[in-house]
């Protein structure tokens, strides 16, 4: 049966109807466009097409399929969360054009099509297109296993219609046919499945959080060459627990890694978010950069996977050059002995590996590692200091050339908690 929903706004939204739209091999079918940019580490920017004057063949098409779509009540995605933080504090009108996309990307190789009836003038209006940004990535982070709008393999785009007594009929549609999605929504759903079902819930969400963590540092490996290939799957849950977009297995960069760790939270029913910013050694050198906050015991805390997982990395191939150094006697004894004892202690790498786990705001802002991560080598004869030393990671609403029309994350980033302490056990 047709579905049909209805959202009353004093300021702009009378109805939000789920339609089909025409195949893009058919004459006069939609037209649109929508581009994205990278920053950085991989956040990519929306930037939205002018608004499309639809012609008169086109709505009429348009309400043809509307009398013809039947809706799928069984959709692929799935996400059991009972939160969704960035649809819960972005501003009504943002979050009735997240209700909209929404229903299309749950029958995206459809084309179902999402009516918008609006007094705000979507071709000068720029309320109208701030809440546009917002909505879409509002939609991206709170909800990962959209991991092919993330990476722009399709796009949910408005195209204006009409004006009748002073409301304008926005019509939103998905650009082009997501053709594989149903093979790589299953391939995702089964991964993901996967992943969840090494995780022992039973000891408490800490645990359960700390699994997720380590499982996924052991899973993945960063994917740097991604970082110069545009729009990619890297840059999504998909690209974590499948494949990125040459086919390379368990290959994410920053958002991968953020988008995967707050699936899975998701799926156990804990609250986690992506936090979207820029990191590096300070505020001058780094690049765009994505992690995560999640919410144990009612109190919100910051963690970075990646660059967890990055230490682990560099400590393994670092081993591997000391050891080359000591084949080659350019390193002594005592010393290579210290940087193996200090390398295969368990204790001394799970505390590495951890160096970004449940911090407060303040302490991941502006990192210090100070003397935590020195070790007594040799009986405490001699000490070794390995690991991160200083940093930052700002929140795009916190760097100082941040700007919300250059990139909406501006805006939802301003709206994300403050984690007020490190987690103690």
């Amino acid at each position: 049966m047709k579905k049909l929903r209805m959202c009353i706004s004093l300021l702009l939204l009378l109805a939000l109807l789920t339609l089909a739209f025409a195949s893009a091999q058919e004459q006069d079918t939609l037209p649109g466009g929508l581009s994205g940019s990278l920053i950085g580490g991989g956040i990519m920017t929306i930037r939205p097409p002018e608004v499309i004057k639809l012609s008169d063949t086109q709505t009429e098409r348009l309400e043809e399929l509307m009398a013809d779509y039947e809706y799928k009540e069984d959709s692929l995605l799935i996400n059991p969360a009972e939160h969704f933080y960035y649809y819960e504090h972005i501003s009504p009108l943002a979050r009735q054009i997240y209700d909209v996309i929404y229903d299309i990307a749950r029958d995206p190789v459809e084309g179902n099509v999402g009516l918008l009836l609006t007094d705000l003038d979507p071709f000068n209006d720029t309320g109208f297109w701030t809440a546009y940004n917002a909505a879409y990535w509002a939609l991206e982070w709170d909800r990962p296993e959209l991991f092919w709008l993330h990476s722009g393999e399709a796009y949910i785009v408005p195209g204006y219609s009409y004006l009748i007594n002073g409301t304008y009929y926005i019509y939103f549609y998905v650009e082009e046919t997501f053709t594989a999605f149903e093979e790589q929504m299953r391939a995702f759903n089964a991964a993901a499945d996967s992943f969840a079902s090494q995780i022992d819930t039973t000891r408490g969400d800490y645990e359960t959080v700390l699994q997720i963590h380590d499982r996924l540092c052991e899973l993945v490996t960063y994917n740097t060459p991604s970082c110069s290939r545009g729009n990619d799957l890297s840059h999504t849950a998909y690209g974590a627990f499948v494949e990125d977009s040459i086919g390379v297995d368990n290959y994410p960069v920053c958002d991968g890694y953020s988008l995967a760790f707050e699936y899975i939270c998701q799926r156990f029913g804990i609250e986690a978010l992506v936090v979207p910013g820029f990191g590096g050694s300070d505020a001058y050198n780094g690049g765009g950069h994505a992690w995560n906050m999640v919410k144990l015991n009612g109190t919100w805390y910051e963690m970075d996977v990646t660059w967890d997982d990055n230490i682990l990395d560099n400590m393994a191939e670092d081993f591997r050059t000391i050891e080359g150094w000591h084949a080659n006697r350019e390193m002594n004894d005592y010393t290579y002995e210290c940087y193996v004892e200090a390398f295969t202690d368990s204790a001394y790498r799970d505390k590495l590996g951890h160096a970004y786990f449940l911090l407060s705001t303040d302490s991941i802002s502006k990192f210090d590692a100070g003397d935590r991560f020195v070790y007594p080598a040799k009986g405490g004869r001699e000490q070794l200091k390995y690991g991160p030393t200083s940093d930052v990671h700002i929140r795009d609403c916190d760097m100082y050339d941040a700007d919300p029309d250059q990139n909406p994350n501006v805006t939802l980033s301003a709206l994300l908690p403050i984690a007020p302490r490190d987690y103690a056990n």
